[in-house]
């Protein structure tokens, strides 16, 4: 059971630490190594730490969420114009008409 808990976190930090960073593919398998390296929860979240801290004070790039209409300009708009629906209200007046509402 320790052990099995140990693997969850060794994988827990290992994602947070991934989704946080870019790395290079050499980068990423030296963290999953120095995490593999520890044995207990303890050790594994002293691991997270360091790297953390190693990495937060160097200028390593941050990975930023992408914004919605980042890059979009903002265009005309779609709203038609009132006089389409001529037709329209004519046909609601004429059933007004049929069902008594207007005289």
């Amino acid at each position: 059971m320790n052990e099995t808990n140990n693997s969850k976190a060794k994988l827990l930090f290992g994602n947070r630490i991934f989704r946080k960073y870019n790395w290079s593919e050499a980068e990423k398998v030296r963290v999953i190594e120095t995490l593999d390296r520890a044995r207990a929860l303890r050790e594994i979240k002293l691991v997270y730490a360091t790297l953390e801290e190693s990495y937060t004070g160097s200028k390593r790039s941050v990975k930023k969420g992408i914004t919605e209409g980042a890059s979009s300009r903002a265009g005309g708009s779609t709203k038609p114009d009132k006089n389409i629906l001529i037709e329209g209200d004519e046909l609601a007046a004429r059933f007004k008409k049929l069902a008594g509402i207007t005289s």
